[in-house]
């Protein structure tokens, strides 16, 4: 049982709120089987309590009394009433509460879905940005090739565009030279 209904038990086993005294199982306005319940259960007199709030009929409640028929007076009648409205605003509250906490609940939920799709986004935007300083570089090294026959300027070119693409602390262009021992790389340009 949920802790919010077990005090609403309790609370309507504690403090009743009523609408209708029955006198006695004798009562022609009982019906059959309220009347055998009575019998097994030993009750003389009832008080059948709503817990309403705006309109709205939240539980019922019942008081009885075992000991002796009794008919319940104005006064109780209108006390056991304003704990039953009592009683209906604090079931309203909980269901409240309760919907407010699961509301919560959702828009946590969502924050972390929409933060996990922020970050793919992010990445993602990232993959883009640097596939096309790729894609510039590339295309300023393909215009170094065809615009010019100076190796110097040709590499130079080359490595600023790797180190634009590909950051590091030093780059290095190495050239296959023809050695009578065999091939021979030698640094070319280099940065850094």
């Amino acid at each position: 049982m949920r802790p919010t209904r077990l005090i609403l038990a309790l609370l309507a086993a504690a403090t009743l709120s009523a609408c209708t005294g029955k006198p006695s199982f004798d009562d022609p306005t009982l019906s059959e089987s309220e009347r055998r319940h009575m019998r097994y259960y030993g009750g003389k007199s009832t008080l059948t309590i709503p817990f309403e709030s705006g309109g709205q009929v939240h539980a019922y409640a019942e008081l009885w009394e075992s000991r002796a028929p009794r008919q319940f007076t104005e006064d109780e009648v209108e006390l056991c009433l304003a704990i039953g409205r009592q009683s209906a605003i604090a079931l309203e509250n909980g269901r409240l509460y309760q919907q407010a906490q699961a509301d919560l609940a959702e828009r946590w939920r969502a924050e972390k879905e929409l933060s996990g799709a922020v970050a793919q986004l992010e990445v993602a935007l990232e993959r883009a940005e640097r596939l096309a300083a790729t894609e510039e570089a590339l295309r300023d090294s393909a215009a170094a090739l065809s615009s010019t026959l100076d190796l110097s300027e040709l590499l130079d070119r080359i490595l600023e565009n790797v180190g634009r693409v590909v950051p590091s602390d030093t780059a290095d262009i190495m050239l296959l030279e023809e050695q009578p021992t065999g091939d021979m790389l030698v640094g070319a340009r280099g940065r850094g």
